[in-house]
Order: structure tokens, then C-alpha cells, then sequence
């Protein structure tokens, strides 16, 4: 697709809307699939009148044709909006901003506390991990507490 300047979901529309076919479309990218069209109507044709379709197993598809009816497929494909995944670096400002009881200014006292708790939790995690990846998360938080109940009070620490 990419030799073609093709994006997954690009042609959607336009097969949806006139029901075209691949080759109708974009000539260069689905010339295969139409040779191999060509050569079904052919065998439909020309063939004996079986009961069941067995072109597939006498002419099996090639790889090329293989691989252009998977971009076909790709490019008629609805595109799917994926949501873009967050390091958990980026989540200060998106929790800042969406708590409940208003953001921290980080210039008060309360405010430098909390932002300081998240510079030493940011600290632990082994690499800048996703928010999905709960687990390295939750590895990051256990080696925390462990670090930190040896350097305060068990009262600092609760807290």
C-alpha cells in the first residue's frame, strides 16, 4: 500500500458509495486481482458443472495475489479512531487538571508537596511506561513505599 500511496480505510468511501472494483479504483495497486477476476470468470465458464467451487484449490492464489487482496481489504476498511496511548510521565497536568476539588498550585506549600510526591514517584518506574501498563505501575508504587518507609516516620508514610 505504502508503494501506492495508500492508507488503510482510504477508499472506504468511494466502495461503499459505487461498489466499484479494486481494479476500477486504483489500477496499478489491484491489476492482480483483476487478472486473477479474469481468470475465474474463465474457469466459471469454461469449467464443468460441479456442485461445489473449487477454483481456490485448482488455482491457488499467489502471493502477490495474496497480498494485494489483503490491501484491498485494508483500504476499504472502516478506519478506527485509535486513542493515542500516554506515558505516565504526561499524567500531572491531565490529573492537575481533572480533580475534583480543583488543581494544586504548585507554588503553595500543599501544592509543592504533592507535585514533589509525584517527582519521586516518576523516579521508580524502570522506563518512561504507558498508563496502560498497570503492572510496571504497580512495581513502581511497591518499590516506592518500600524506599520511602525507610527514610520518614511510619506517620509520613501513611500519608
Amino acid at each position: 500500500m505504502d508503494f501506492f500511496k495508500l492508507r488503510s480505510g482510504e477508499l472506504s468511501e468511494t466502495h461503499e458509495t459505487y461498489g466499484s472494483d479494486p481494479w476500477e479504483l486504483e489500477p496499478g495497486a489491484f491489476r492482480t486481482l483483476e487478472q486473477r477476476f479474469g481468470l475465474r470468470q474463465k474457469y466459471d465458464y469454461e469449467g464443468p458443472e460441479l456442485h461445489f467451487d473449487d477454483f481456490d484449490l485448482k488455482h491457488p492464489p499467489t502471493p502477490i495475489q495474496q497480498t494485494a487482496q489483503k490491501a484491498w481489504e485494508l483500504a476499504i476498511a472502516q478506519s478506527a479512531k485509535v486513542k493515542p496511548k500516554r506515558p505516565i510521565s504526561e499524567c500531572w497536568d491531565f490529573y492537575n487538571r481533572s480533580r475534583e476539588q480543583g488543581s494544586y498550585d504548585i507554588d503553595s506549600r500543599d501544592g509543592r508537596r504533592v507535585y514533589a510526591s509525584w517527582e519521586r514517584f516518576l523516579a521508580f518506574p524502570a522506563r518512561d511506561c504507558l498508563v496502560e501498563d498497570t503492572d510496571s505501575i504497580y512495581d513502581a508504587i511497591d518499590r516506592l513505599v518500600e524506599v520511602r518507609s525507610k527514610q520518614v516516620s511510619p506517620a509520613s508514610a501513611q500519608r
